[in-house]
């Protein structure tokens, strides 16, 4: 299962003319990938450790899955072991990789 941030929040955490593609465009790329049983749009107002936390019980995982540079590390490890969920980081930190580059790039085309 694949959780994803709403357009409301990636906007809260990333800024004007964000996001690029839409929480259904984002879903439906992640639901063909054959890897990925279930894809949900997390809350809008997903930003407590305790909502954290419900979603991680409620599901039923037994990891989450986290990029090296994931914001709020300490308190993602916190809450997974207070959940008595796995915490493992999948990707690793790469400064030239990312939306804000991607954009920096096309606006430079």
């Amino acid at each position: 299962m694949v959780g994803i941030e709403s357009d409301v929040r990636v906007k809260q955490l990333k800024g004007p003319g964000r996001p690029i593609m839409t929480q259904a465009e984002r879903k439906q790329m992640l639901e063909a990938l054959t890897c990925v049983d279930e894809v949900m749009v997390l809350p809008d107002k997903f930003n407590s450790d305790e909502e954290y936390e419900k979603i991680l019980l409620s599901v039923g995982v037994d990891t989450y899955a986290v990029s090296e540079n994931s914001p709020f590390m300490e308190n993602k490890k916190r809450i997974c072991r207070r959940a008595g969920v796995n915490l493992k980081i999948v990707n690793k930190y790469n400064p030239e990789y990312s939306t804000t580059k991607l954009i920096e790039k096309l606006l430079h085309c």
